[in-house]
């Protein structure tokens, strides 16, 4: 009898450590996402506050006055200008590099799981991924091609078109 007794309270004893584990674990969750939503909400406003920096808005509006300048052929020109090393080029290729640089590091932090994609897809509605897309990513195309006689890496492109869905006319 007396071992029952001690088989039962060892059993309960057991029962209630599961129960207590699985609590601390479920709290444990809680705790891990909200730092995590913390983390998230950061990471957001320091690339918004990035994108909003001097830097980031004269690299975006250098990119778009070329498009807008020279229409249909913003890519011919650049690509001739780039290839005999016109000076007119090198803020027009400082710009892209910027804005390039600025959607590979959200890129890293998603891939690295510290953005979610839906933060993503914030970001890049609201930081000219259009410009990426449209003007960035033809002439990274055409300065890798001059530069290394290679393709440019598309993947990385290919990566953040997957996150950078357009806004919704809803």
């Amino acid at each position: 009898m007396l071992a029952e007794i001690g088989i039962l309270v060892a059993a309960v004893a057991a029962a209630v450590a599961a129960f207590v584990a699985l609590w601390a674990t479920k709290e444990n969750r809680k705790a891990i996402k909200a730092t995590l939503a913390a983390v998230q909400v950061q990471l957001l406003l320091d690339l918004l506050r990035e994108f909003s920096n001097d830097a980031m808005l004269e690299a975006l509006q250098t990119l778009k006055n070329w498009k807008r300048e020279y229409k249909e052929s913003y890519k011919s020109e650049f690509e001739e200008r780039y290839k005999f090393k016109d000076i007119s080029v090198i803020p027009l290729n400082r710009a892209r590099q910027t804005v390039l640089r600025y959607f590979q590091r959200m890129l890293q932090l998603y891939e690295g799981g510290y953005l979610s994609e839906g933060f993503c897809n914030i970001i890049c509605n609201m930081s000219g991924a259009e410009v990426l897309f449209e003007i960035v990513e033809p002439f990274e195309e055409i300065a890798s091609h001059i530069e290394t006689n290679q393709t440019y890496d598309k993947v990385i492109f290919d990566n953040l078109r997957r996150i950078c869905r357009p806004k919704s006319n809803n």
